[in-house]
């Protein structure tokens, strides 16, 4: 019989370790020095997510649904549809957070949802619940520190 619920120790893998990679974000912002270092709020892959950001804010400031690219030599036609940015940027827009605080908290929503569904994975393979509790905390931990001392998205 199985429980419906995941052990304590997997909620708390659910809620603490989305948190700990939250770190390199709060220390970006913690360390930037303006006007010389300013911190835009992305971490990795910085021309990326610009083009997301750009992509929010179409949602956010100007309540729109499809999207054009304005990251090209081309003018485009608002022909994209976006469902992951537009709800990102609408939600942004309506509760007046910024696109770097809801980006964070989708962030931590995802891992969660992601670590819980590593443990209902886990029970075709591990029947033993202390197996499969150690086995999901491997696997919180097994990607490795992504932060550095300086992160992508700060600009000299």
């Amino acid at each position: 019989m199985t429980r419906r619920l995941p052990p304590i120790a997997v909620l708390i893998f659910a809620a603490i370790v989305p948190l700990l990679a939250m770190i390199p974000t709060w220390q970006g912002y913690h360390t930037q020095q303006p006007p010389d270092k300013v911190f835009l709020g992305f971490r990795y892959m910085a021309g990326d997510h610009y083009q997301y950001a750009a992509l929010m804010r179409q949602a956010q400031f100007e309540g729109r649904f499809l999207m054009e690219n304005r990251y090209t030599t081309e003018p485009q036609k608002r022909v994209y549809i976006f469902l992951y940015y537009w709800l990102l940027g609408s939600l942004a827009g309506v509760s007046g957070a910024s696109l770097i605080v809801m980006w964070e908290v989708f962030r931590w929503i995802g891992g969660a949802l992601y670590i819980l569904a590593f443990w209902r994975l886990t029970a075709h393979f591990l029947e033993d619940e202390r197996r499969r509790v150690f086995a999901t905390g491997l696997f919180c931990f097994a990607g490795g520190w992504t932060g550095s001392s300086r992160p992508c998205g700060t600009w000299d």
